[in-house]
């Protein structure tokens, strides 16, 4: 039996939550989008279209494309078909893909982008934490190095580092474009209190953000530390304290992922696992597809 294709509406988001909490470790990004914006579509932040594959009255895949042009996907089969009625019902150019890496390379064939060169084409690896068995650094746990959330005087150095990140792990071109969209991703993660950095001696150092929060679990990404100032301990560190005020407020799981294996051992030495592979796609411009 073909799997039925159908938009997503509000009747199916119990199977929906509970479908994505049982992919919860590569579902992060669609089952905290959902949380924030539900299926609403304005192409304010966070919101999606959202198409569903059934098998019968089981969903067996999901994916969305969201109001940045990124799909992200997350399903047990059907993933061409998927993708293909997805930009089918959305009509708009893709940026890129996110999701466990097969089902990346699968929606990315099927919609034609396969050989379009990309920015940033990473198999990265996915790493996992229970949030109880946190090592906490030693130099964090003495107090030399200090976490806490981002203030607004801080707002500069964080956009200027934002956009160093962008170019050095995204292969994003200096200019006016990723300016602003690093400008108004650090606007987002401040009015969201996703934002956080360590301090050493009361100077900033590095920085870290949440880009998905549940109550059970969170995702740590754009984790950045000034290239002379790298080789100190200081991403594992601001991690780590975002981590501790985490599990202080009940979470107790902790995901990212990282292509860098200089960064897994990093983060291995805080505890995490290495639990899969993610898949991470972004061209230097929106791809027209069908």
């Amino acid at each position: 039996m073909t799997p039925r294709i159908a938009p997503a509406g509000a009747v199916d988001l119990p199977a929906i939550d509970a479908y994505l909490q049982r992919h919860a470790d590569t579902a992060m990004i669609l089952r905290s989008n959902l949380r924030a914006a539900g299926l609403a579509w304005s192409r304010e932040r966070y919101q999606g279209q959202y198409m569903l594959a059934w098998r019968g009255d089981a969903l067996v895949g999901l994916i969305g494309h969201f109001w940045n042009e990124m799909i992200v996907v997350q399903a047990d089969e059907t993933v061409a078909a998927l993708a293909r009625a997805c930009v089918a019902v959305s009509g708009r150019p893709v940026v890129g893909f996110l999701g466990p890496e097969p089902q990346v390379r699968e929606a990315r064939a099927a919609l034609g982008l396969a050989d379009t060169a990309a920015s940033l084409e990473d198999e990265e690896t996915l790493m996992a934490l229970g949030l109880d068995a946190l090592i906490v650094p030693p130099a964090l746990a003495a107090g030399t190095l200090r976490g806490r959330p981002a203030r607004p005087e801080d707002r500069a150095a964080l956009v200027a580092w934002r956009i160093a990140f962008l170019v050095e792990a995204a292969g994003r071109a200096p200019g006016a474009k990723v300016e602003a969209e690093a400008a108004d991703m650090i606007d987002a993660a401040y009015a969201g209190d996703r934002l956080w950095l360590v301090e050493d001696a009361g100077a900033p150092v590095g920085m870290a953000l949440y880009n998905a929060q549940l109550p059970d679990c969170v995702q740590i990404g754009g984790v950045y530390t000034p290239p002379a100032l790298r080789g100190r301990g200081y991403a594992r560190a601001v991690v780590a304290a975002m981590l501790l005020d985490a599990r202080a407020r009940g979470v107790g799981r902790a995901l990212l992922f990282t292509p860098s294996p200089d960064a897994a051992a990093a983060y291995r030495a805080i505890g995490f696992t290495a639990i899969g592979r993610y898949g991470v796609v972004h061209f230097a411009a929106p791809q027209p597809v069908g």
